[in-house]
């Protein structure tokens, strides 16, 4: 009897688990090791759209070479503030006559922020893997509506779409499979429903500092050969030696003109100079005045760099940069960049 039981028992099993798989099963009209969504070239794709339930990011995209990408991104974010219910309430006072102000009520609103900046190395990850745009494989090219609601393509999708020298493609991202987690996109143009290999736009749903390029000049130390620098009448050139080698690379001044003992700590300092923040159209500073103007020759070309000071809208001091790799004004440390231009005169002494 107990054996009966057991049988019967594990026979079920077996049929509910064939069910379920069933039921969730991918029906596959195409299954080959990948195929193509679409077919771009780097070249071809000038900007992409991203739009969650609470943010939107618009990219402005540049082909350089090397498979690189120059992106000027926009993050528009929607945040929770507390703001009182009203003037009026604000000004009212706790007993009539006291002339002491009530205690203001606030109140949760909804607020939308969008802040600009050159996007790194993460989004150009994924502007790689989308030129050309792949997926494993075809998962169905006429889907039920059923089909649709079981692949999260219904409700809470996200939106991308690309723009191309063709034109504009539309594409929305639905859920993703129980173990691999690759995620279900839709081609709004044909209703093909294509299955992606991870969750490559999930770098889009990261923080805005997780985003931005902080580099201002886009290359590792070892890949300049060469730096020239000039602040106010003072000027030095400077080559770098050995630079293949970590341990005994050496920045040497042309000539003698400067403190060899300080040279690579000095160099060091700039190339490691970063971007705090790239500076918005609200807060462009005012009586900005060039300190060092810095030249480097890269493995990837020369790069001009200008270390500047100015007044932020508040009022107070601040050090900005600009390089022709960021192309727009950068906000840096205010200490790094004042020991930078006040070490600088010492070395050409």
């Amino acid at each position: 009897m107990k054996v009966s039981i057991a049988i019967h028992s594990g026979l079920l099993t077996l049929l509910l688990g064939a069910s379920w798989k069933l039921a969730h099963s991918e029906t596959v009209v195409e299954s080959v090791e990948s195929v193509s969504i679409l077919e771009i070239e780097p070249s071809e794709l000038t900007a992409l759209r991203y739009v969650s339930a609470d943010r939107v990011v618009e990219l402005n995209v540049s082909a350089l070479e090397d498979d690189r990408f120059y992106t000027w991104a926009s993050l528009t974010e929607e945040r929770q503030v507390l703001k009182p219910h009203s003037h009026e309430e604000s000004e009212l006072e706790s007993f009539p006559g006291s002339g002491e102000h009530a205690e203001v009520e606030m109140a949760p609103e909804s607020v939308e922020e969008t802040s600009l900046f050159k996007a790194g190395s993460t989004v150009e990850g994924l502007l790689q893997a989308l030129t050309p745009f792949e997926a494993k494989r075809l998962i169905d090219s006429d889907p039920s509506p059923e089909r649709m609601e079981q692949w999260g393509l219904i409700e809470d999708t996200r939106e991308v779409v690309l723009q191309t020298a063709q034109g504009q493609k539309s594409y929305l991202l639905g859920g993703t499979t129980y173990r691999t987690r690759d995620r279900y996109l839709l081609d709004q143009s044909n209703n093909a429903v294509y299955l992606l290999k991870g969750t490559p736009f999930k770098k889009l749903d990261r923080a805005q500092r997780s985003l931005v390029d902080k580099s201002l000049f886009g290359v590792k130390e070892s890949e300049i050969s060469s730096l020239a620098i000039q602040g106010g009448e003072a000027q030095l050139a400077l080559e770098h030696q050995n630079r293949a080698d970590r341990q005994n690379h050496k920045w040497i001044p042309v000539g003698s003109q400067a403190n060899m003992d300080s040279m690579g700590d000095w160099t060091a300092k700039l190339i490691r100079l970063l971007a705090k923040e790239y500076v918005q159209p609200s807060d462009v500073p005012t009586n900005l005045q060039t300190v060092l103007d810095i030249t480097a020759e890269s493995d990837r070309g020369r790069i001009a760099l200008t270390l500047s000071k100015g007044t932020d809208p508040e009022g107070d001091i601040r050090w900005y940069a600009k390089s022709d790799y960021t192309r727009e004004l950068v906000a840096v440390d205010l200490e790094q960049a004042a020991t930078l231009a006040g070490d600088f005169e010492g070395l050409v002494e």
